[in-house]
């Protein structure tokens, strides 16, 4: 009964577990299809946008109060602010204030939630000023690196930008200019950093953003488990396939670079672990400039490994499988889990063979066994060795002995007897 009790748990932990990942495969195709959906309908609404006229913008307020008040809020512009700014838009002549709102969007410190607020509010500006996409890009080519003598001071700020640059290229705010811009950050992003790898946390963010919209790459785990359950993900055409393409291959050669990486960080650790452990044999211990190498190394891979994965991840690669050496503990620990499993499976065993095992795991009765007739001769020849030990016992003076002690018993006796007839005359003459 509570075979089957466990059983059943165990096919509803599977079918959990199935629903689960279902489930999360049908959310990433919902959020992709949105994402779609809203790239098209932006630029949609900036290919058919009226800009402003003269005649329209003089019935805007644009006294230098509201003005004033706009560009500062402008300026802290973020999710909380957004939707009032949109709705100032609306209201206020800021024809005179496209560089400056260009500038201000440009330079914002921004955060990661921030980034789908800025882009309505661009987009938005698109279809109202004719220039602001013009002097947006401006402002940008000033602050992404894109020449091999540019330097990142930044990278926090920068991985912000990079993405937002690359959302507002994929709802239309820039065009093809744009797409050339952001072509030209991230090559310099990946083939001036094959050596540190230290642009990996800005590259991770963005093609986990946008790698289905900009290169046609699902995530691994996630396209994986839409295969197996036979449904189709959605195919973006915001870019052609030549532009997925291009930029796909700098991604893939930047995470084989990685790769690289992490293979010669192994090869290193896998090293100092192999001389650490023959020093610990031939020595009794290993030294502590050693000891002190292997830690650095081993930080040093670790955090490679993890990037390594995770950029493998959001770009539809499986990740490759490191072999690490063991350390003596480890080892131990190992051998010690196998040949404990291996021994309740019964693959290997104590005996050499089953005899020895019955002979020392198995209580026999002999009596059971041997013919009782074997049992009579044994215990007539234990017995006869046993009375001629006996017959050859001295026991000269015994009798001498025996006869003393019962005197000493008698006179014992008569000493008692007087001592309590004396205790009693003392009782009497107290009477």
């Amino acid at each position: 009964m509570e075979d089957m009790e466990e059983a059943s748990e165990k096919v509803t932990e599977a079918e959990s577990g199935e629903s689960e990942s279902l489930a999360a495969v049908k959310a990433y195709v919902a959020e992709i299809e949105a994402r779609i959906s809203a790239q098209l309908a932006d630029r949609n609404s900036i290919d058919t946008a009226s800009h402003l006229t003269e005649s329209e913008l003089r019935k805007m307020d644009s006294t230098l109060k509201r003005t004033t008040a706009f560009m500062k809020k402008l300026r802290s512009v973020g999710s909380a602010h957004c939707s009032a700014i949109l709705a100032d838009l609306e209201k206020i002549n800021l024809s005179k204030f496209t560089e400056e709102m260009a500038s201000s969007i440009a330079e914002a410190k921004l955060k990661m939630s921030d980034i789908v607020s800025v882009v309505t509010l661009c987009v938005r500006l698109s279809c109202l000023y004719s220039d602001f996409s013009t002097l947006l890009l401006a402002e940008f080519k000033k602050i992404l690196p894109t020449r091999r003598s540019d330097k990142v001071t930044n990278p926090s700020k920068l991985r912000i930008d990079v993405r937002l640059f690359a959302e507002l290229c994929l709802h239309g705010v820039f065009g093809k200019d744009g797409l050339h811009v952001l072509g030209s950050t991230i090559s310099y992003l990946t083939l001036t950093d094959k050596v540190d790898h230290a642009n990996v946390p800005i590259l991770q963010s963005l093609c986990k953003g946008v790698a289905v919209d900009l290169m046609g790459l699902y995530q691994y785990s996630l396209k994986k488990e839409a295969e197996e359950k036979g449904l189709s993900l959605p195919v973006s055409n915001v870019t052609t396939p030549e532009q997925k393409n291009a930029f796909a291959h700098l991604m893939l050669e930047y995470r084989k670079s990685l790769i690289d990486h992490v293979n010669k960080e192994l090869t290193e650790m896998n090293r100092l672990l192999r001389s650490i452990k023959h020093q610990i044999r031939t020595r009794g211990d290993a030294s502590a400039e050693e000891r002190n190498r292997l830690n650095e190394t081993r930080m040093r891979y670790e955090k490679l490994v993890l990037n390594a994965a995770q950029l493998s991840e959001v770009l539809g690669t499986e990740m490759e499988k490191m072999v690490e050496e063991q350390s003596e503990d480890e080892e131990e620990e190992i051998s010690a889990q196998e040949i404990s499993r291996a021994l309740q499976d019964g693959i290997i065993s104590v005996w050499p063979d089953e005899d020895t095992r019955q002979f020392y795991e198995s209580r026999m009765e002999l009596r059971q066994i041997v013919p009782a007739i074997l049992f009579q001769d044994s215990e007539q020849r234990t017995l006869e060795p046993v009375e001629s030990e006996m017959d050859d016992v001295d026991v000269t003076g015994l009798e001498d002995i025996i006869e003393e002690d019962e005197v000493e018993d008698k006179e014992t006796a008569a000493l008692a007897a007087a001592a309590g007839v004396c205790e009693v005359r003392k009782v009497e003459d107290i009477k």
